[in-house]
């Protein structure tokens, strides 16, 4: 049931070069699901997740991690999330509305957050994107928006669960804790409840859609790639290329015209960070194959052989890479690794002295 309560003009969107309308679309809550409501509405600001599948996955949820939750906004504004100024200085303004937040893809913006739990309200927010509908390829990005805002709806339920189970917390001190305890449960929760609930429902609903992503994933990986890779790893959210940000970055290097070598070493690295090096060692091997020029890919392999304990291997291997790309700075710190690790503490020091004489 839709109730369309009232539309007009947002004074915070006033005069810029394009404006956003309130909404408040409202969609009731049925049997035992919270309300969902659109706040804002406009031509380039996109909810990817519709009311539609924002219910659709909640109502495969157990009803009890749902009882408390008043309300899934979706909105164009965080109110509850300040960033550091740290954060606050990489941030760009969308050319549309001028909002602060990222290039989530290119062309394709995001607020200062995903979402948020608003405690106070025991509420939802989940964030809109802003794009132009008639971008190349938007039914892929919005494949991958869509995951994106549904698994970081998986994220916020935890914090409403996590909070609720702890009457006795303060949610001052709740909320100070946020940065640790916390997320650490509410990272964990995200990557369970996205893997059970929210997966199998794309996978149901826009088995086309999901289809054509994840081949675009693969074209560029150079090995296909599940969607439960593609879950931010709890402990690894902030990390260049983790989870979500694998997708983000190889869009960001296809934009910038980088080749094909350039996208499937991104997913070698994006292998490592998740140390699965026995997934990863065929694929390495491949890469140094059709690639014999890529110094990187050479140094990769060195490493892996490191952490399987092949020191020797990996020694005399990454001595004649240094030899014949002494400017190598990777290969001459992963040779430096090995040393370490060998114990001989004449050639340890030796090869730092040698390093810092051509990098200092």
């Amino acid at each position: 049931m839709s109730i369309l309560a009232s539309c007009h003009r947002n004074p915070y969107t006033y005069g810029m070069p394009f404006e956003l309308d309130y909404a408040y679309t409202y969609f009731e809550g049925i049997d035992g699901l919270p309300p969902i409501m659109v706040n804002e509405v406009g031509e380039y600001l996109h909810y990817p997740a519709s009311p539609a599948d924002i219910i659709a996955v909640l109502r495969r949820l157990p009803r009890e991690l749902l009882a408390g939750l008043s309300c899934v906004d979706l909105k164009f504004e965080a109110e509850t999330h300040f960033p550091d100024e740290v954060t606050q200085a990489t941030f760009v303004c969308d050319p549309y509305y001028e909002r602060e937040g990222g290039e989530w893809l290119p062309d394709i913006y995001c607020g200062s957050c995903l979402g948020e739990y608003v405690a106070c309200e025991r509420s939802i927010g989940l964030l809109g994107f802003v794009y132009d509908l008639a971008l190349p390829d938007r039914a892929t990005g919005e494949a991958f928006l869509r995951f994106v805002a549904l698994s970081n709806l998986m994220h916020e339920l935890a914090h409403h669960v996590d909070l609720r189970e702890h009457p006795e917390m303060d949610r001052a001190l709740w909320k100070a804790q946020s940065e640790d305890v916390a997320e650490d449960v509410a990272e964990h929760l995200q990557e369970r409840w996205t893997t059970e609930y929210v997966i199998p429902y794309l996978q149901e609903a826009y088995p086309d859609e999901i289809a054509v992503f994840l081949h675009w994933v693969e074209e560029h990986a150079g090995a296909p790639v599940p969607l439960t890779e593609l879950i931010p790893e709890p402990g690894l959210q902030g990390n260049e290329i983790a989870g979500h940000a694998l997708v983000r970055e190889m869009a960001r290097l296809i934009a910038t015209g980088a080749a094909r070598a350039d996208t499937r070493l991104l997913y070698l690295r994006f292998l490592d960070e998740r140390e699965r090096g026995e997934q990863m060692l065929p694929l390495v091997e491949q890469y140094i194959r059709e690639y014999p020029d890529r110094v990187e890919g050479q140094v990769l392999m060195a490493t892996l052989w490191i952490a399987m304990g092949m020191h020797e291997g990996a020694r005399s291997f990454l001595a004649s890479l240094v030899k014949r790309y002494p400017q190598h700075q990777a290969a001459w710190l992963a040779l430096i690794e090995c040393d370490g690790l060998l114990g001989d503490e004449r050639r340890f020091r030796r090869t730092c002295d040698r390093y810092a004489k051509l990098f200092r």
